[in-house]
């Protein structure tokens, strides 16, 4: 018969077999304890299942990368809505009232862009966004344009202003400028070249007073480049802008003339073309010389600005020669001017208008008056009162101090010398500028 005690129980066991309870196992026969197989399902797992188990991918929230999104066309649009703000301000051209509206408005489109994009909707991307999110669009575009356009208008001034500062409390007092037309044709200035215009522009900024006084290029003036020695004023020129500015103010008996500003004959045709044109008056019909062939009809005559320079140049077709000359420049400046503060010209043509001026044009006349000066027409202030006189004089010949030849020159008239006089001190004196027919 099978033995079915166990392994255990013989150590309850005499020698005969006999179950004893007294017989103790012998220590030194002691096993270790049965090892029972496990053969559970858990025991076929494999081994490397005891290594940490990979992270479960999850979806992307769309809702939270949306809100991300508009939150930066919205950060992007305020952003660009502050840069423009503080050029606007660092260009200091526009009156108070108009600059505070335009921020003031900035902040409002930012406001409703805000409004709408964060606004709960049914929808995850509902109408509301969608607008708002075209508007934040065009705001972005709109202010990177007029940074643009306000970089280039800054560039442009930095580039034809020469350093000179004025304070606050000098901005109402009177100046004169010398306009002076140099006659090249080419896209730079030169510093030193005869000039072919020489008009001073007498300024009240209190009484909006302008007197516009013509001297001859022929006129027999004490020439500072030459020791004072008599010569045409146009070849003051070249001893730079500083000899004839120093001629001129010897003539008329001026303490100094403070500003100048000068321009070449591209500048002159490209600011013209920039504004559309001018409009001018002639006493008399007349065709300029053969190279620019311009007929000019009696009374008013629109002219762009090769033609504008043609009528400003010619002297060979008319009765009183330079003289006329003289007078038809300071027509088309006036042009110029009533054009420019009288009309939109300035802002629909405002990149031809920096185009004429980059390179072409050089005045040292303060960024500030400038900017006092623009901010006042934007304003609707008070219109110019622009007054013209031109010198006159004998033609002959005289040696040129310059050459050492003698050459065709005008004579000054004492009297006509005097009479400009009183003109500039009535504009300097804020007396009523009349000027006698």
């Amino acid at each position: 018969m099978e033995n079915r005690f166990s392994e255990y129980d013989k150590y309850l066991m005499d020698d005969e077999g006999n179950v004893s309870f007294s017989k103790k196992p012998d220590p030194v026969q002691k096993r270790a304890p049965v090892q029972y197989e496990d053969i559970s399902s858990n025991s076929k797992k494999k081994s490397n299942n005891n290594k940490p188990s990979k992270p479960v991918k999850t979806k992307k929230n769309g809702g939270d990368n949306l809100k991300k999104g508009l939150g930066v066309l919205c950060g992007a649009t305020g952003v660009l809505e502050a840069l423009c703000s503080f050029m606007l301000i660092k260009l200091n051209m526009l009156p108070t009232a108009i600059l505070a509206l335009i921020i003031v408005a900035f902040a409002l489109v930012l406001l409703i862009i805000c409004a709408l994009m964060f606004m709960k909707s049914k929808n995850r991307f509902g109408k509301r966004k969608l607008a708002a999110t075209i508007l934040a669009v065009i705001m972005i575009i709109s202010c990177l344009v007029g940074i643009f356009f306000m970089s280039k208008l800054l560039g442009t001034l930095d580039s034809v202003l020469k350093e000179n500062k004025i304070s606050k409390a000098d901005l109402d007092k009177p100046f004169i400028v010398y306009l002076s037309g140099s006659d090249t044709r080419n896209n730079q200035l030169s510093e030193k070249t005869r000039s072919d215009v020489n008009i001073l522009a007498v300024v009240n900024p209190v009484t909006h007073d302008v007197l516009l006084l013509n001297t001859p290029r022929d006129y027999y003036v004490e020439n500072p480049n030459c020791g004072n020695q008599m010569d045409k004023l146009t070849h003051c020129g070249l001893g730079g802008i500083e000899s004839s500015m120093t001629a001129l103010a010897r003539l008329y008996d001026l303490e100094k003339i403070d500003y100048y500003g000068r321009i070449n004959f591209t500048g002159f045709e490209t600011l013209i073309d920039s504004i559309g044109g001018v409009d001018v008056y002639s006493d008399v019909a007349f065709t300029t010389e053969a190279t620019s062939n311009v007929h000019i009809n009696k009374g008013e005559n629109h002219l762009n600005g090769s033609e504008a320079l043609a009528f400003a140049r010619e002297r060979h077709a008319l009765a009183s020669g330079d003289f006329a000359r003289g007078e038809n420049q300071m027509k088309v400046i006036k042009a110029i001017v009533t054009k420019v503060t009288s009309s939109d010209a300035l802002i629909r043509n405002y990149s031809g208008i920096m185009n004429s001026m980059s390179g072409m044009f050089e005045t040292d006349t303060p960024k500030l008056l400038i900017q006092t000066a623009v901010k006042a027409q934007l304003s609707g202030g008070e219109g110019w009162n622009i007054q013209s006189f031109a010198v006159t004089g004998k033609s002959g010949g005289g040696v040129c101090a310059s050459s050492g030849r003698k050459l065709s020159v005008v004579y000054r008239d004492e009297e006509s010398i005097n009479q400009a006089k009183t003109y500039i001190n009535q504009v300097l004196n804020g007396e009523e500028l009349i000027i006698a027919e």
